[in-house]
């Protein structure tokens, strides 16, 4: 007679939500938890948006009406290749000397994760802007980092493949005025978005790993305590 074979003990299965961390900053002058001033950048040669944080809140930037119009550079498209990455160069530069800043943040493209879907031309041209943010930061001895939109994605809305919309609408929740373009007040800036969400992403997680250390706790002679409590 057959015997239906049951499983008593089931392997756990394996959850689908990656390990997200703070990424690495290949850097021996400072830690996560030294860092003020964050610049986080949505690099483009057309239209690049930017995003200042400090001390871990984001730092909105106004016109005279009162409209948050944040960091952002558009660049005609009849310019050449050429006037645009020097153009976008010195909005980088310009940037960093103004506001300070201990750590530059990019976007981590697909292409550089293995997934080579885009055109050439695009991928030349991300390429080229992500090498021109390395080296503005390499000239003002900035520490340059970058992490991925689709960890930005996953954290804020669950999905890997949300779409602007649902990033935009949870930084609406979270009480941030959404920037719009000068020119156009009634349109909103989507690529400034993309940097102030990578910021407050960044900022929680960097909030999270100050925490960590600082009650991490302390195995002692046959107990477990915090440092706080070690200390007092």
């Amino acid at each position: 007679m057959y015997r239906h074979k049951t499983n008593l003990y089931p392997t756990r299965k394996k959850s689908s939500t990656p390990d997200i961390t703070l990424p690495a900053l290949h850097s021996s002058k400072k830690e996560w938890t030294e860092i003020n001033r964050i610049l986080c950048v949505d690099q483009s040669l057309n239209d690049s948006g930017a995003a200042l944080f400090v001390e871990g809140r984001y730092i909105p930037v106004t016109n005279a009406d009162g409209n948050n119009v944040g960091l952002a550079l558009t660049i005609s498209q009849n310019w050449t290749q050429q006037r645009r990455c020097v153009a976008y160069g010195q909005w980088i530069s310009s940037l960093i000397d103004q506001h300070d800043v201990d750590l530059v943040i990019g976007e981590s493209h697909p292409f550089a994760r293995g997934k080579q879907n885009s055109s050439i031309a695009t991928v030349e041209a991300l390429a080229g802007i992500r090498w021109i943010t390395m080296y503005v930061c390499g000239q003002n001895d900035i520490t340059y980092t970058e992490f991925s939109t689709n960890h930005v994605k996953t954290i804020m809305c669950g999905s890997s493949t949300a779409s602007k919309e649902a990033v935009q609408m949870i930084l609406t929740a979270s009480g941030i005025e959404l920037p719009r373009y000068q020119k156009k007040p009634d349109i909103i800036n989507s690529n400034v978005c993309d940097a102030i969400a990578i910021g407050e992403v960044i900022c929680r997680m960097q909030r999270q790993e100050i925490l960590l250390r600082k009650y991490q706790p302390i195995v002692g002679s046959g107990r477990s305590q915090s440092k706080s409590r070690a200390k007092s």
